[in-house]
């Protein structure tokens, strides 16, 4: 079905040699197509607003979830600082439990080593004096760290190598 438009349907009417229900039947036909073009308009108009509409949500959804990540990013930069914080307070307190039962193997030696072994030194301070008076003890106390049980040397640089080995170590 070819659609007609306003111009050849007059057109098609004026031709004084068409009968009169041959210019109806012209007429009924270009009626039938209007109402066919203006409800596809119609189809068009409503697909157009359901997908304007469908634009709307997906655009809102897509800054609620940018703004979601945003949110997600800076919480999970937050904690990785928290817990870089945290690692970093633990090693300090491992290395404070490290460097104290140190202290107590050196006061503990000193203790063993005073002339006839009469009486303790009260303080890791005493023992320390203790060391130092008879000259004994590990000689660059800034320089190295020394495990406790095995008394294995390491310079303070490698802090992380003499907690690994006192954690392998104790567990023996």
């Amino acid at each position: 079905m070819m659609c007609m438009n306003d111009h050849e349907v007059y057109r098609q009417i004026s031709n004084h040699e068409i009968t009169i229900d041959q210019r109806i039947s012209i007429l009924e036909n270009a009626e039938y197509q209007r109402s066919v073009l203006d409800r596809r308009v119609r189809e068009f108009e409503e697909k157009e607003i359901i997908y304007k509409e469908q634009i709307a949500a997906l655009t809102s959804d897509f800054v609620h979830e940018r703004k979601e990540l945003t949110e997600t990013k800076s919480k999970l930069d937050r904690m990785e600082r928290e817990q870089l914080y945290n690692f970093a307070e633990r090693r300090r307190q491992s290395l404070g439990n490290y460097e104290q039962q140190y202290y107590q193997k050196v006061y503990d030696n000193a203790a063993k080593r005073r002339v006839g072994g009469i009486g303790k030194p009260q303080t890791a301070d005493v023992a320390l004096d203790t060391l130092d008076e008879r000259d004994e003890g590990f000689e660059d106390s800034e320089s190295t760290l020394e495990c406790p049980k095995c008394s294995k040397s390491y310079p303070t640089n490698l802090h992380d190598e003499v907690l690994e080995h006192y954690n392998i170590c104790t567990k023996q």
